[in-house]
């Protein structure tokens, strides 16, 4: 039955469903997390579904999600982000304290988006708006612990920031951040200077390392066992209560 297919490419719509029943007994959902969801839905659709003749219909199937769609994810909520913190520097002093004030209403907003949200609807705005779902790795639905695995780099980075910018605040506290740019790069602290570079090779890497993996997965998806999913559909069966069941893509990534 196709088993030995890459992930993501059996096409199960045209299984019957006691098929469809015995593949769900033998396949391996850790190493085929994208065949067993696309597995699982169908059977959903089977179960619920009333033929009816001459109706065209969608059935929802994840793939891997690429860079691009994922870059267009981000730039979205990147938008909500930096509109909360053009309102926050709006009534900000351009000083290193006030710098470290505005900055954490964009990191509350971080961690909304891509902690709280991405554990209860298993994605920020912007990668649901665009029909991205963060998932485990075998295909099951996100965990609290898991979403902040996967924001812990860039919270620590921002640690790392903020606390070179409390250096400078010690040193010269009404030092104007914005007009006084030569003069905040020669106060950084030493260590600074030898952890924002590899700041910036970290950013890098994690970028790179989806394109390196059959998986689409960033480095930080390594880390917390996850990975990015994108729903496409196909018209390969006909049932009647498909919108019912696009409607309810999410639930499908909770089996």
């Amino acid at each position: 039955m196709g088993l030995g297919n890459a992930d993501g490419q059996i096409d199960y719509a045209r299984y019957t469903l006691e098929q469809l029943k015995q593949v769900s007994t033998r396949i391996d959902r850790e190493r085929a997390p994208l065949n067993y969801a696309n597995l699982v839905n169908q059977i959903k659709l089977r179960e619920a579904a009333v033929p009816v003749q001459g109706v065209a219909a969608y059935t929802p199937v994840w793939t891997y999600a690429g860079f691009f769609v994922r870059g267009c994810a981000r730039a979205l909520d990147g938008g909500l982000i930096l509109s909360v913190m053009a309102v926050v520097m709006a009534f900000s002093h351009p000083a290193p304290l006030s710098f470290m004030w505005w900055q954490m209403p964009a990191w509350l907003g971080v961690l909304f988006l891509e902690v709280f949200l991405v554990a209860r609807y298993g994605g920020t705005p912007g990668k649901l708006i665009l029909g991205l779902r963060v998932v485990m790795v075998d295909g099951s639905s996100m965990t609290p612990r898991a979403s902040f695995l996967r924001m812990l780099p860039h919270f620590v980075t921002f640690a790392v920031t903020l606390l070179a910018y409390a250096q400078i605040m010690l040193i010269m506290p009404k030092l104007n951040v914005l007009e006084n740019a030569a003069t905040l790069e020669a106060l950084f602290p030493t260590w600074f200077r030898v952890a924002n570079p590899l700041i910036g090779i970290w950013s890098v890497a994690d970028c790179a390392s989806v394109f390196l993996n059959s998986r689409r997965r960033a480095l930080h998806d390594f880390i917390a066992g996850t990975m990015v999913v994108e729903r496409t559909v196909a018209s390969d069966i006909d049932p009647s209560r498909v919108v019912k069941v696009l409607q309810e893509d999410h639930e499908a990534s909770r089996t």
